[in-house]
């Protein structure tokens, strides 16, 4: 089980309210994605549930357990591909996890060339990162937080610096993932077209610490340029 919680979490910065009485609760299998103009507190949000940013007031949990330091279960996925060790092929790469773990070469290598082949990277297993372009660099990081098994799968707008088409194949393939393996992800993202194709939830962070939570509950597949779609994101009020 991977739920999490959040009970009455509030959280300051310099005096300022980013998070205010924050109570919710992210059940198994769902997709949240979080939304908010800048400076709301989404990333401030992923950190606390992470455990890599301490909780101001309230508590955070997961799978009942209090978190009170970083989620070993819980892997992060950024924008940016300072994640991929620049000094390690591919797989090595993806593999990482398991060699924190203990795994030996030949068992790593062999699960993390079969998490690379459905992530479309397979022949690209050799390369170092410097060889890839973007979109493959954050197949790789995808497929390294696949292959760590996650309880929760946190994700700080990944797909923010790519282009169009890349973002919206990555975007495809995520939630054929997300279906495959049953985890439960929260994505933060500033594009609530993006949100409302992955979400099974969305939440709306405001200004002065307000939020707002809303189900998705449009069809899927989701078609992206959709008038269903077009019209839910007009719903939305940031």
């Amino acid at each position: 089980m991977s739920e999490y919680r959040f009970e009455a979490v509030s959280k300051q910065f310099e005096g300022e309210t980013v998070l205010k009485n924050l109570t919710l609760t992210g059940q198994s299998e769902s997709f949240l994605c979080v939304v908010g103009k800048s400076g709301v507190g989404k990333s401030t949000f992923l950190r606390m549930l992470g455990g890599f940013e301490p909780v101001g007031n309230g508590r955070i949990q997961i799978a009942g357990n209090l978190v009170e330091g970083p989620q070993k279960t819980c892997p992060m996925v950024f924008q940016s591909y300072e994640q991929l060790f620049p000094w390690l092929p591919i797989w090595e790469n993806v593999a990482f996890p398991l060699r924190v773990k203990g795994e030996k070469k030949e068992a790593r290598k062999a699960e993390a060339i079969q998490v690379l082949e459905a992530v479309g990277l397979k022949e690209d297993a050799n390369k170092f990162p410097h060889q890839l372009s973007g979109g493959m660099k954050q197949r790789a990081a995808l497929a390294r937080a696949w292959i760590a098994e996650p309880k929760l799968l946190l994700m700080d707008e990944p797909f923010g610096g790519l282009d169009m088409m890349t973002r919206e194949t990555l975007q495809s393939l995520l939630v054929d993932l997300w279906k495959a393996r049953k985890w439960t992800v929260v994505f933060i993202t500033h594009d609530l077209r993006e949100a409302a194709r992955l979400s099974t939830h969305l939440l709306i962070l405001k200004e002065a610490g307000e939020w707002e939570w809303v189900e998705n509950r449009l069809p899927w597949p989701r078609d992206p340029y959709s008038q269903e779609l077009n019209d839910w994101v007009r719903q939305i009020q940031l």
